[in-house]
């Protein structure tokens, strides 16, 4: 049986809050009775309501962070003993600050890969193509000093496939990426089950997150509240339709008045609906009822499952407000 790539078992973190308003309660620990594992050829996204705790998990996982009890394996080694160092199976990405600013993207990856078996010329050439067929051919001349944060985290990232590394740690969650940086973001990644690495990231960035994860762990006040594949995550988006009225209270109020059974969320203008029920039959009750109130929305459509939502459904199955 194969042994994951990364165990956390009962593990408690050493942070813990206090409450400066009722300082006589009790402090708390920021993380609590941490259970997870990822395989080889996975790739994590890290997702909850406070950056704070995603990021201080990661830094655990990575074994930067000690932590005050609990068990931490990574690719089979016991950390209790060498808690705070950041072992060779691990890539650590935390800051974006980690490439050399007097390189270009191609030097800096060069240098990166100095002790590969490829002479100089051949390495070169196969870095371009690299950079070429993940869509950075537009960066691949720029110094890092010119590039954003974001598209330093991406080289940095790139580096990091690039090693002998099984487990990639990318721990930037206050990072959002445009779709054209997710698209690279998921090229490079796409890759991770091929070369046997594991990938785990934290994000706020919701996008990025669908269009790259295989699985989803997510955290809420110190907890993790769900933690298995994508697929699974997304059953929780119960989301039906979207529609946006002219009117949205009277649409709104029409809709209540005849179709009590369903939820109604309103985002950005957006009525979601929630109809718990067959979407066919569904459908045909909503347009019904549209047509009866003689309400002719701009855009009726069914909702495509997405993280954002999910995460709601996740916090109305807990009943977390």
């Amino acid at each position: 049986m194969q042994l994951p790539i990364i165990l956390l078992k009962n593990l408690y973190s050493n942070e813990y809050y206090a409450s400066k308003q009722e300082p006589n309660l009790p402090i708390e620990q920021v993380l609590k009775d941490i259970n997870f594992s990822a395989n080889t050829g996975e790739l994590w996204t890290v997702l909850g309501s406070s950056v704070y705790e995603i990021k201080l998990l990661l830094e655990i996982m990575a074994n930067a962070k000690a932590y005050e009890k609990g068990k931490l394996m990574i690719a089979g080694f016991d950390t209790t003993k060498k808690k705070s160092i950041i072992l060779p199976h691990v890539f650590y990405i935390g800051s974006t600050s980690m490439a050399y600013g007097n390189m270009n993207v191609l030097e800096y990856l060069m240098f990166i890969t100095s002790n590969s078996n490829r002479n100089s010329v051949d390495r070169q050439e196969y870095l371009l193509n690299y950079l070429l067929d993940s869509d950075m051919g537009y960066i691949c001349l720029t110094p890092i000093s010119m590039l954003t944060n974001q598209e330093k985290s991406i080289v940095i990232l790139t580096a990091a496939m690039l090693s002998d590394s099984k487990l990639i740690i990318f721990n930037l969650p206050k990072l959002h990426y445009s779709p054209k940086e997710i698209k690279i973001i998921s090229k490079l990644t796409s890759r991770i089950p091929y070369l046997g690495k594991s990938l785990i990231v934290s994000t706020q960035c919701y996008k990025l997150a669908q269009f790259i994860s295989s699985h989803i762990c997510y955290i809420d006040k110190g907890r993790i509240l769900f933690n298995d594949t994508l697929n699974k995550f997304l059953e929780y988006d119960k989301v039906t339709f979207l529609i946006e009225p002219e009117n949205l209270n009277y649409t709104v109020q029409s809709l209540k008045y005849a179709l009590p059974q369903f939820e109604y969320l309103i985002e950005n203008n957006i009525l979601k609906i929630i109809t718990n029920t067959d979407s066919k039959k569904a459908g045909t009750l909503l347009f019904d009822a549209l047509a009866s109130f003689k309400i002719d929305p701009a855009i009726v459509m069914k909702n495509k499952k997405n993280i954002k939502n999910s995460i709601q459904g996740l916090m109305r199955h807990y009943d977390i407000q």
